[in-house]
């Protein structure tokens, strides 16, 4: 987003921006708030008219953005036989790009005194599914706008959107239950491939303990910012009107505080969680699972795909016999007037 403002603000009048720019600005490190200030109201409304009504006018703000490459992928890599093996990948200076994990994780049993549900697990998926969504959603950047990446993972993660003690029976409910928000809403729309892109950033992400709690420690830092940032708690506490995911109902400031606060907690449970299955096979186990389930989501597609090229074909064979009698119908009217 802040990448297509910088587009949309380079295609008005250049005098007009150097006068908005000052001479210590540097474009390239301004935020996304800053540069949105500095557009005139018609700008500001002409933007919403794009990305809202017409997607295709924004294609020339989007066609030169730099293509994200999740930092899971750099950690794993699939093979012919479709196992994940981790690779040590790292950057020039020898950092990986994998979140940090947060350090000094507390033991399960120290956060409560009750055996975990053995399905738990399954809410871990479908925290991963609304975490891997996010980063896509944003290019890689959740933290370049924190309060709508944490919007986006409440609507697509129940297990953090919501206070209901969930407790999902198998993989295929908890990813379905995210992709059914991804359906009903318009800011989701995406090709029938991209779930299965989504499936497999799954898979690499249960790959390893390591990349399950790299993935935590990020949405958990991205609600501790929020939190501890007042700035932000204050504007949060209201959020836009303009935005066609708001919340619903909306909350107040107090409510809202609250509701990061919980799910932040929440979080750190599930790192506690992940934490305690680090010597166990359930993560490899549940990532097996996800591996068939996208088997399955691409089987369901391609048999899609070719049913619906069939009735296609059909109806096109069904038109043109219906032309062809009503064309032999005619001429014997023609005839018959004629007489």
């Amino acid at each position: 987003m802040l990448e297509m403002l910088r587009r949309f603000e380079q295609e008005g009048d250049e005098m007009a921006k150097e006068e908005l720019l000052s001479d210590d600005d540097d474009e390239e490190s301004t935020d996304a708030e800053t540069i949105w200030n500095k557009l005139t109201p018609y700008e500001r409304n002409e933007f919403k008219s794009k990305f809202n009504n017409n997607p295709n006018d924004l294609l020339y703000l989007v066609k030169d953005l730099p293509l994200w490459k999740p930092w899971w992928e750099d950690l794993t890599t699939i093979n012919r036989q479709q196992k994940i093996m981790e690779l040590d990948v790292k950057d020039k200076d020898g950092s990986t790009n994998r979140p940090p994990i947060l350090k000094d994780i507390k033991r399960l049993e120290n956060l409560t005194k009750k055996s975990p549900n053995s399905n738990l697990v399954f809410n871990l998926v479908n925290v991963l599914y609304a975490y891997a969504r996010t980063c896509r959603n944003f290019n890689g950047d959740i933290f370049e706008t924190p309060e709508d990446s944490i919007l986006a993972i409440w609507e697509l993660s129940p297990i953090l959107g919501t206070n209901e003690s969930l407790v999902y029976e198998n993989v295929s409910e908890a990813i379905t239950i995210g992709n059914n928000v991804t359906l009903q809403n318009p800011n989701y729309i995406q090709p029938p491939e991209f779930w299965h892109l989504i499936l497999n950033d799954i898979i690499c992400l249960l790959s390893s303990s390591d990349n399950v709690l790299a993935a935590l420690s990020d949405i958990y830092n991205l609600f501790h910012q929020v939190s501890t940032n007042k700035t932000f708690a204050s504007k949060s506490s209201n959020p836009r009107v303009d935005d066609p995911r708001k919340l619903s109902p909306r909350l107040s400031k107090e409510s809202y505080k609250r509701k990061i606060f919980l799910t932040e907690k929440k979080i750190y449970f599930y790192l506690s969680y992940t934490n305690s299955l680090r010597q166990t096979d359930i993560p490899e186990l549940v990532m097996k699972e996800v591996e068939l389930e996208k088997e399955r989501k691409i089987k369901e597609f391609e048999n899609y795909r070719k049913d619906k090229e069939s009735i296609e074909e059909m109806m096109r064979g069904g038109r043109l016999g219906k032309d062809q009698s009503e064309l032999k119908t005619g001429g014997d009217d023609s005839l018959i007037t004629e007489i």
